[in-house]
């Protein structure tokens, strides 16, 4: 999906972020949410344990853990 420059810029939409499409009162909507970046990412291994590496962090992502 091509979303304008426009709207790209003033609601700082970038690559990789979702849109999620719902339909209220016979009005689309569209809802734009960020990709969770690196440092959410690394965050999300802690949790109050050790240190997960990257690619303990990528084989619990992939089951759906985090």
């Amino acid at each position: 999906m091509v979303v304008p420059a426009e709207l790209r810029k003033r609601y700082g939409i970038g690559v990789g972020d979702e849109v999620v499409w719902t339909v209220e009162n016979e009005e689309v909507k569209a809802d734009f949410r960020k990709k969770p970046g690196l440092g959410n990412t690394v965050s999300l291994g802690h949790g109050g344990k050790k240190e997960a590496s990257a690619v303990e962090l990528k084989k619990r992502i992939q089951r759906g853990e985090i």
